[in-house]
């Protein structure tokens, strides 16, 4: 189970939120290190300011959010064990402590720690029933895990109407997420349609639209949600990452294309709540494919599956590209 996760920033301005309206400067350090992507800069400040104040929960709850972006995920679970050890009615820790099982169970094939995800997921939602995050996180447990280790459609159904009723918009996104974990994308598509209607006034509901229609290559509605992400988030590199996407499924502008790519390969921290370099290289792979050059194609698809041998985009285009030799 791979989790679509709302952007770390809001997370880290309420961790910072304490004591005062000041940032102490361990989490001030690191926060400029963790946005530009250079989580082990991260991981050192971290350890540096954990070995004067061992018992903060805060710091060891961010190491593991460095140790999680680099896919240490061994050290990404002892860090928010201790951080939940730490603080054991924090909520946030407990969900990120399932993510990074979760993880973990995905890449080892592991049933039991898919079990003690969905485990640690509830008890996210029972230290914070308001909990949105946890309870979508719960609900794609439900819908797109075995019926061995837990999942369920139903209760994933009965989640998402509860998910509902605490906020619309979110009952919208969790909705389109179940479409899509039971291979129902029109239905998926028509719930992010309403996000139009609703006009959301922050940027990641349609931002996690943009995933979606990027999943099924339609530039059409790419353009569509651009628009209110960019009059929210003009900044933010995804905006400039799904209308460089856009132009290569369209096979318009190019060379534009490829230049804004490897610019959010170049630039762009690499994170996992955002398209990924290994994204961007499958896209460029797609764009030299359009432009009838298989050898640049086939190497940007390489670059992909280094990172992950199993990627299924890259695979794909790499079976297309060597089949013209």
């Amino acid at each position: 189970m791979i989790f679509r996760t709302s952007s770390v920033l809001t997370l880290i301005l309420c961790v910072a939120i304490v004591a005062g309206s000041q940032v102490p400067p361990p989490l001030a350090e690191y926060q400029r290190q963790f946005e530009a992507g250079h989580y082990a800069e991260a991981v050192r400040t971290l350890e540096s300011a954990l070995a004067q104040s061992p018992t903060d929960a805060r710091l060891h709850f961010w190491l593991a959010r460095s140790t999680y972006e680099l896919l240490q995920f061994d050290r990404a679970i002892q860090s928010f064990e201790k951080a939940c050890q730490l603080d054991p009615v924090n909520s946030d820790y407990r969900l990120w402590l399932a993510r990074a099982v979760g993880r973990k169970a995905e890449r080892d094939r592991s049933f039991f720690l898919a079990r003690r995800s969905k485990r640690e997921l509830d008890e996210a939602v029972r230290l914070a029933p308001g909990n949105i995050r946890a309870r979508r996180d719960l609900a794609e447990f439900y819908s797109d895990s075995p019926w061995i280790v837990g999942g369920s459609k139903s209760k994933a159904r009965q989640e998402v109407e509860t998910i509902a009723q605490q906020d619309p918009i979110e009952g919208i996104l969790a909705r389109a997420d179940y479409s899509r974990n039971v291979d129902d994308p029109e239905a998926a598509a028509q719930q992010y349609r309403l996000l139009l209607e609703k006009k959301p006034s922050r940027p990641g509901p349609y931002f996690e639209a943009l995933d979606f229609f990027e999943s099924r290559r339609d530039s059409t509605q790419l353009e569509l949600f651009l628009e209110p992400a960019a009059r929210l988030a003009p900044a933010d590199p995804r905006i400039a990452y799904y209308r460089a996407v856009a132009r290569v499924f369209a096979g318009q502008e190019l060379p534009e294309a490829e230049k804004a790519l490897r610019t959010y390969i170049d630039a762009g921290p690499d994170r996992s709540d955002m398209p990924n370099h290994a994204d961007a290289h499958e896209r460029l792979g797609l764009l030299y494919e359009k432009l009838n050059s298989p050898a640049r194609a086939e190497a940007e698809y390489r670059v992909a599956l280094a990172s992950d041998p199993t990627r299924k985009r890259a695979l794909d285009g790499l079976k297309r590209v060597t089949a013209q030799r």
